[in-house]
């Protein structure tokens, strides 16, 4: 007012709306810094592309490289992301080679020096994580946080800890208290109902960068989606009551400001986009003897 300028504080999600403003004629100056994040979030091709991590032994599909550009991107600007590609992509490659560019100094790290990865997934995925870190990135210190016995104390000096998502419900009170780097949540759709111990119990987890894995981000309702991306990015959607009310009345605009506002955080490429890039299919057959009871 009569010429007066006023700084206004606003946090930095909240800034897609801003640029929003812009194509309903609004003028809207942001600092350079942001103003080149948000670019870059709007446009995936001027995504900086820095070199696979020292330590990392896969060779990479174009896809995954793509995965790993963004990802380092949005850990550097301590967003959050979700990473929905269909099954069998190679997601936990790709949640690899992010902790492994911190690792080796690629990236450099949003934590306190020491700050170990934390890795969520369903019990029967435990060994296969295990066994994936081992093959792609065998220098990293792996600790499986499971079974009885188990200790925090056992964290220090471990670059990644791998646990399921019952054991959080237990050991939450211990989890709290520690700080970490990135916490990984695979098949995150797990932790989908927002009632549920385990989704409280996991969103009390202090961690500098949260990446959730899932082929599914909507299975039944729309709701779902909401508890997988404030898992990621608390705040980003307003709060479960406000993000229900604008979905019910207002409908299919709702959800197109829905797919726009959430968009340079989740990246999901299914099959039939990357088919050229896929190995051909092995079939195996294997002969089985059926007992007398399971012929019957």
């Amino acid at each position: 007012k009569k010429g007066k300028k006023e700084l206004v504080r606003v946090p930095r999600l909240q800034m897609l709306d801003w640029l929003q403003l812009r194509k309903h004629g609004v003028t809207v100056q942001l600092a350079q810094q942001d103003a080149e994040v948000l670019e870059s979030l709007l446009n995936f091709d001027q995504l900086p592309k820095p070199a696979l991590p020292e330590g990392l032994v896969a060779d990479l599909r174009h896809y995954q490289l793509d995965a790993w550009h963004w990802l380092a991107f949005l850990y550097r600007h301590r967003f959050g992301a979700c990473l929905a590609d269909d099954m069998g992509l190679g997601k936990t490659l790709q949640g690899i080679t992010l902790i492994a560019g911190i690792i080796a100094g690629t990236i450099p790290s949003a934590a306190t020096p020491g700050s170990p990865h934390l890795v969520f997934a369903p019990p029967s995925l435990l060994f296969n994580w295990e066994a994936e870190v081992a093959r792609f990135l065998p220098s990293a210190k792996v600790l499986l946080y499971a079974g009885t016995g188990r200790s925090t104390d056992q964290f220090s000096n471990q670059n990644i800890i791998i646990t399921s998502y019952g054991i959080i419900q237990r050991d939450h009170a211990k989890l709290e208290k520690l700080r970490f780097d990135v916490i990984i949540f695979d098949e995150t759709q797990v932790v989908k109902n927002l009632q549920a111990a385990t989704t409280n119990a996991v969103r009390k987890l202090r961690g500098s960068f949260t990446l959730a894995l899932t082929g599914t981000p909507v299975e039944n309702h729309l709701g779902e989606y909401y508890a997988i991306m404030d898992l990621c990015l608390p705040g980003l959607l307003g709060s479960h009551d406000e993000f229900n009310r604008r979905i019910n009345k207002e409908g299919t605009p709702a959800i197109q400001r829905l797919i726009q506002r959430t968009k340079p955080f989740v990246l999901r490429r299914t099959k039939q986009m990357i088919a050229a890039e896929l190995p051909p299919k092995i079939e195996t057959d294997i002969p089985l003897d059926l007992s007398p009871k399971q012929k019957a």
